[in-house]
């Protein structure tokens, strides 16, 4: 992955210095990178200049203006600038349904995208809506791509689980895991853990997610480095399935290493408030450090309420916890 951005890099220089009409998809494929690297910083900047240039070489209705667009939605929904991403998505897709006659790989990756860029936003019927044509776009192929189909599965998983729906969530995120497992798409089958994991701390299963999480961060070890703030996910999930199961001291130890992986200054508040709620509660419930630990859940709190529908069901989790410890 850093290979790849390095090479971007040195292509994108290149087409800077002689002006080449590649320049444009060559930015936004470094824009892409960086995201993955969580460059983010970088990430905006090759991003809105992606934008630009792919404009003015072919236009503002054009498909490869569209994947510009696309890949600043992306950056803009891990930055937590939720409306931007959205507006951005929505016009990537209307100019890929327009070209491409409403059915082509390239608007099915796109819907997938939008899909988790409404779930972002708070907007579970669209996304399910969004996911499911993309799926069905996908399965029409006579060779499906596989990556693809198998993101939009994921997380209209994780979008039924943002509404309750855990019997819904289980079957797509088991839809996803059994694709990955067949294509030996070993490298993501860590997301599907993670997300399954979530929905069983969701149903009350704690010992169940505690298997999926644990599963999960193993899997993902095998390729992020440690610093890498993606691992915060499954070490949340692990801390959430330990607190649940009343072994809060069990907890710290993942979610410290969490909160430590997403106390950055690019870090969108929802998954820090996620991870500092659910490490603030077991600082308080283990002894280690309860003033500390309430400081952290009412920040959680607080960062919730201000999310409005986002963020619902983690605030009333939050307020419910805070009633227990009230004298």
């Amino acid at each position: 992955m850093v290979e790849g951005v390095k090479d971007y890099r040195a292509a994108v220089a290149i087409g800077r210095k002689l002006d080449l009409p590649e320049l444009g998809p060559l930015l936004t494929s470094l824009a892409s990178g960086l995201i993955n690297l969580h460059e983010l910083a970088e990430a905006q900047a090759v991003a809105n200049e992606a934008l630009a240039t792919t404009r003015r070489d072919f236009g503002a209705r054009h498909p490869i203006h569209a994947r510009s667009l696309a890949d600043a939605a992306r950056v803009q929904s891990t930055l937590g600038n939720r409306p931007e991403a959205l507006a951005l998505m929505l016009e990537a897709v209307a100019i890929e349904e327009a070209a491409y006659a409403g059915s082509s790989s390239r608007l099915a990756i796109s819907l997938q995208r939008l899909g988790w860029t409404y779930n972002q936003s708070g907007k579970y019927p669209e996304a399910i809506a969004s996911f499911e044509r993309a799926i069905a776009m996908e399965q029409g192929f006579a060779e499906p791509n596989w990556t693809n189909l198998t993101a939009a599965y994921n997380d209209m998983g994780d979008t039924y689980i943002s509404i309750g729906d855990y019997h819904a969530a289980r079957a797509s995120l088991e839809a996803a895991l059994e694709v990955w497992r067949d294509q030996e798409l070993v490298i993501n089958i860590g997301i599907a853990l993670g997300n399954l994991g979530n929905a069983s701390n969701r149903a009350q299963r704690f010992s169940e997610a505690a298997e999926y999480c644990q599963q999960g961060l193993n899997n993902d070890e095998q390729f992020l480095s440690a610093d890498h703030p993606d691992l915060a996910y499954p070490l949340s999930c692990l801390g959430e399935a330990l607190l649940g199961a009343e072994q809060s001291q069990s907890a710290l130890a993942p979610l410290a290493r969490a909160h430590a992986l997403r106390d950055r200054v690019d870090m969108d508040e929802a998954s820090l408030a996620w991870t500092r709620w659910l490490y603030g509660r077991a600082l308080v419930e283990s002894g280690e450090n309860p003033s500390l630990g309430m400081r952290y859940v009412i920040f959680a709190r607080d960062t919730f309420a201000g999310m409005a529908e986002m963020a619902a069901s983690e605030l009333a989790d939050v307020q419910a916890w805070l009633a227990t410890r009230q004298p």
